[in-house]
């Protein structure tokens, strides 16, 4: 570049020149008033800077510039541009600019509106509006992860504003600028200032206040530094406003912060409409394929692709334009390697692939911050602070992840949810995710990473089975809910490494959790892996034996169930494993029950009692007088029956066990039924069915809803007989479970005396409407519901 005198003297010769007639320097002096000797310095190079703007001025109108040649002349000179000049020029000074004084621009640096739609992102906008509304916000920041959609959506805000601020809008991409010093000249530039002239800070100062002018400040992460000084030119000017895209928090005082977050991948509830994710992916695919369309064939793979993509704008837009020459479902197929698959971005696009973005994040991290990132790949389901202390013990202490986790978050390359029960949660996007394993994969970590996932399942899995059956039952189920892809990562990579005896470990551990939740095939189909592969320690097969035993049953399985469980018995004798063996006898005694041999049944379940008082095993008491208290009921000794019931059912509340003891208000609404008192049986189904429903049990549910179809058959009640035998079929049918075969004739009476009243066309229809609805109005309407 030009030192200012050598620049101006090439610039004013160079208009001169342009003219269509010849310019001397002394006619260029009588024309504009300006002495000719000043003319003939700056044309010599003997001037630095003109003193006087006014002089420029002159000489541009004497030259008949046009706005931007103008600016070109005062810029050389080292002086304020027109609009600068126009903005604090004194009446006197004003007749100057008449020659432009209807051309001079304020500042409208903004793009022209995208050619691509606009999606998803109402809500968001009207947000922003607000608080670009309110008198005290100034600075806003829109934080969001790289490829979110932050530049667009401050793009159409400033659109949408754009006649709100008379003085201007003006739009500035930092990801253009290349040193923190060129922060204030990209600034100077979009407002139409002399960008090479000294004092920017404060002239920028000048300009702004008192007008009205939104500034864009887009991927400012890089200049986050700079950020601060920006917020005090802006600040004491209270009709400005200025919104800043960063893929960080800045950390800004008196800034308004917006998390942007990816666009819903949910179809709304009573509307027609795709999903936000959809819509997007519909409109990027017809501008490669005008043909494209959404159809029932392709709607449920779209959505999943969109699922998959964690609803990343970015992502998406990059997937649908590989419509023109791949189906939904071949995109779909190929999303195992979204980094590859993901490159085909236009030209004009500041994000060529989903890889350039997440490299451009990635490289921003310390090395620290790196390697927790990279491990934080190997959890699916994110992860628990509580629990992560031995996983990433390998790359800091606790105290420094905490730190680095906080500083992640800040980066927007880690997410924090926070569930019903108030837990919070850690983890990455998929996309995310992919990219740390891509890293681990390149540094030969991935393996390590596997055995740290394996440390948090163990400890997860400790503190599950210890809370499973007692007052955190609740918290506990829906914590192994949220681990439930951990759990699954880490029992795939401990099969595949042949760790089968920690595979045994875990599932035998979280038995109650695979019955509760209806995943009986999961949990038998891992330790029958375990078994299958030999090499068991004997008291390791005695357990995969016993909870497989007890997950065939739950099936129907009671053949293998009884084999399963034998074998398991023999292994815990002989090793001397009492609770096993107490476990063991008290689910062969459940076989025997569905066998209808309640006299072996009476017999396993005493031996086992005998066993588990002896233990002080207050829980597998209660559930053994439960079992012995379903024998009496079977051989017709109603008292001691209830008794029994009544007790394991008061223990159960005791220990906290929420789950047994609505098998046990199940178990007493039978007692109930039988003896006719329908308003009890009735309240001990409905208090059962509320509870399991407020725990999310899938399988025992559907037994207090045939108790509650058989109360309603012996009141006629026919039609909701029949919608609730549809909701029980629906529920088995979903788990994956069956009736005891002790019960199945007492639940086929029910549904053929029901057909005798309605036919059959008509009890179809009504179960199938009862499958349809929510538990919760299957019984809400029924009088008596709330006696206790």
């Amino acid at each position: 570049m030009y030192p200012h005198n050598e620049r101006l003297a090439a610039e004013l010769q160079a208009l001169m020149d342009a003219r269509p007639y010849s310019l001397s320097p002394g006619l260029l002096a009588k024309l504009s008033g300006v002495p000719k000797g000043t003319i003939v310095n700056w044309l010599e190079s003997r001037v630095t800077k003109p003193r006087r703007w006014q002089d420029v001025v002159m000489v541009a109108d004497a030259l008949r510039l046009d706005a931007d040649e103008a600016d070109r002349l005062l810029a050389a000179a080292g002086q304020p541009l027109l609009g600068e000049i126009a903005a604090s020029a004194s009446p006197a000074d004003r007749p100057l600019l008449m020659l432009w004084i209807d051309r001079i621009q304020l500042p409208r640096s903004l793009h022209s509106r995208p050619a691509t739609a606009f999606v998803g992102r109402d809500g968001e906008v009207r947000t922003i509006l607000g608080m670009l509304n309110e008198p005290t916000t100034a600075f806003i920041t829109l934080i969001g992860p790289g490829g979110v959609g932050k530049s667009r959506l401050a793009l159409e805000v400033a659109h949408a504003v754009e006649e709100r601020f008379a003085d201007g809008v003006a739009f500035v991409r930092l990801g253009d600028v290349s040193q923190p010093g060129s922060v204030l000249q990209a600034i100077a530039v979009a407002l139409g200032l002399n960008s090479e002239a000294p004092g920017i800070a404060g002239r920028i100062r000048s300009f702004v206040s008192g007008r009205q002018i939104l500034l864009v400040l887009d991927d400012a992460e890089p200049f986050a530094d700079s950020m601060p000084e920006i917020r005090d030119l802006f600040e004491p000017a209270m009709r400005c406003r200025v919104i800043v895209t960063s893929r960080s928090v800045l950390r800004v005082t008196g800034e308004r912060q917006l998390d942007v977050k990816p666009l819903s991948t949910d179809r709304l509830a009573d509307t027609d409409e795709p999903a936000a994710a959809v819509a997007l992916f519909l409109d990027r695919a017809r501008r490669v394929d005008p043909e494209f369309a959404l159809t029932r064939r392709n709607a449920r793979t779209i959505a999943e692709i969109c699922r998959r993509l964690d609803g990343l704008p970015l992502s998406i837009e990059l997937a649908a334009a590989r419509i023109k020459v791949l189906s939904p479902a071949a995109i779909l197929r190929r999303l195992h390697d979204r980094l590859g698959l993901l490159t085909w971005a236009p030209r004009d696009s500041s994000h060529r692939s989903l890889r350039d973005v997440l490299d451009w994040s990635f490289r921003r991290l310390t090395p620290t911050q790196q390697d927790v990132f990279v491990y934080a790949g190997a959890f699916p389901a994110g992860f628990t602070i509580d629990a992560i202390d031995r996983a990433f013990t390998p790359v800091c202490d606790s105290a420094v992840l905490l730190d680095t986790l906080m500083a992640l978050a800040d980066c927007s390359l880690m997410r924090r949810t926070v569930d019903a029960e108030g837990m919070a949660r850690h983890g990455l996007l998929d996309t995310m995710r992919e990219y740390a394993l891509d890293q681990a994969t390149q540094r030969g970590r991935h393996d390590e990473l596997a055995a740290n996932l394996m440390l948090y399942v163990d400890d997860v899995v400790s503190m599950a089975a210890s809370r499973m059956m007692g007052a955190e039952q609740r918290a506990t189920m829906r914590l192994l809910d949220e681990e439930s892809a951990n759990l699954t990562a880490a029992l795939r990579w401990a099969t595949d490494r042949e760790l089968h005896e920690w595979v045994v470990r875990v599932v035998s551990a979280l038995w109650p959790y695979w019955l509760a939740r209806g995943k009986m095939a999961e949990g038998r189909g891992w330790l029958a892996h375990a078994l299958t592969a030999g090499d068991l320690p004997q008291v390791a097969r005695g357990w995969a034996s016993v909870v497989l035993g007890r997950l065939a049953r739950h099936q129907g399985d009671i053949e293998i169930a009884e084999t399963m469980l034998r074998r398991g018995l023999d292994d815990a004798q002989q090793v001397n494993d009492e609770p096993l063996e107490a476990l063991a006898l008290g689910w062969l005694g459940v076989v025997a029950y569905d066998r209808a041999e309640f006299e072996i049944a009476h017999d396993f379940h005493t031996r086992s009692l005998q066993l588990r008082r002896r233990l002080g095993d207050e829980w597998g008491v209660a559930a053994t007088l439960a079992n012995l208290a379903e024998v009496s009921r079977q051989r017709g000794d109603d008292g001691a029956a209830l008794a029994l019931q009544t007790e394991a059912r008061d223990a159960f509340e005791t220990i906290g066990d929420q789950l047994s003891s609505a098998l046990s208000l199940t178990n007493l609404g039978h007692l109930a039924a039988t003896a006719g008192d329908a308003v009890a049986a009735r309240r001990y189904f409905t208090d059962a069915i509320e509870r399991w429903i407020d725990l999310d049990e899938r399988c025992d549910v559907a037994e207090a809803l045939e108790g509650l179809a058989g109360v309603d058959a012996r009141e006629g009640s026919w039609l909701r007989a029949a919608q609730l035998l549809g909701a029980a079929r629906r529920l088995r049918v979903a788990a994956g479970t069956a009736l005891s075969p002790v019960d199945v004739d007492l639940v086929a009476h029910i549904e053929e005396r029901a057909i005798e009243h309605l036919g059959a066309e008509a009890y179809g229809r009504a179960a199938r409407a009862g499958a349809l609805m929510p538990l919760l109005d299957l019984f809400s309407k029924h009088d008596n519901r709330s006696v206790r």
